[in-house]
C-alpha cells in the first residue's frame, strides 16, 4: 500500500492525456465522455504487461472457478510462454521472474 500510495501520480498518469480539440470537435458532453473513456482503455493497454494481464483474464473468465491452484498456474504459463515465445527477438520483453 505504501508503494501504492507514493507512487500514485505515476499509476494514474494516463488520465492525463486528453483529447485533441480536433477529436473534441462537434461531440456534446455525453459522447467526450465515451470518447475520453475509450482512449484512456486504449492507453492503458498498450502496456505491455497489462496485455498480458488482460489476455490472462480473457481466458480465465469463462472457466469461472478452479479446482486447485495448479490449473490455474497452468493456464498463467501458457499465456506467458506465448508471450515469451513471441519476444525471442527481444530478450528483455521476456516475463520471468529474473525480468
Amino acid at each position: 500500500m505504501k508503494s501504492l500510495e507514493s507512487e500514485i501520480n505515476d499509476l494514474l498518469s494516463f488520465y492525463e492525456v486528453k483529447l485533441s480539440l480536433e477529436e473534441r470537435k462537434g461531440r456534446d458532453a455525453q459522447e467526450l465522455e465515451k470518447a475520453q473513456e475509450a482512449l484512456w482503455r486504449r492507453i492503458r493497454t498498450t502496456n505491455l504487461i497489462e496485455r498480458a494481464f488482460v489476455e490472462v483474464r480473457r481466458r480465465t473468465r469463462p472457466m469461472g472457478v478452479f479446482g486447485n491452484r495448479g490449473s490455474m498456474e497452468r493456464i498463467l504459463f501458457a499465456v506467458f510462454y506465448h508471450y515469451n515465445s513471441k519476444g525471442q527477438e527481444i530478450p528483455s520483453l521476456l516475463f520471468t521472474q529474473r525480468a
